[in-house]
């Protein structure tokens, strides 16, 4: 019942409305196992890394989520729900990526600052 009412809330999400792939409650399993053991990495435009899984996260919501170079599982997709949190905890590895980014970057530019004003 509470899975029918999470699903709801597709219904005024447009974006949600039109799916690439076909629905497969396996896939579905093996996305889920795989965002609850592991985070994202290796994050480019169109892919990032879910364990040892290369995971397609471009065409947001509509083609993401899905199995990037298993043929196995090639055209199929997790449903809305999965994909929705997939997603969420995309964004989320990409903020603290970034973080992590620009907190390297300050303290580069300490240590260059420290170095030059020793000199």
């Amino acid at each position: 019942m509470k899975k029918f009412f999470l699903n709801l809330q597709f219904i005024f999400k447009p974006s949600y409305w039109t799916m690439i792939d076909e629905y497969s409650e396996g896939v579905v399993e093996l996305i889920n196992n795989l965002l609850d053991r592991f985070e994202f990495t290796d994050i480019t435009d169109f892919t990032a890394k879910l364990g040892t899984a290369t995971i397609w996260v471009a065409n947001a919501p509509y083609g993401s989520m899905v199995f990037y170079t298993d043929d196995k599982f090639k055209e199929l997709r997790p449903s809305r729900l999965t994909i929705k949190k997939g997603l969420k905890k995309l964004r989320k590895a990409k903020k603290i990526a970034s973080i992590k980014r620009e907190l390297e970057f300050k303290q580069k530019v300490k240590e260059s600052l420290v170095t030059y004003g020793a000199s």
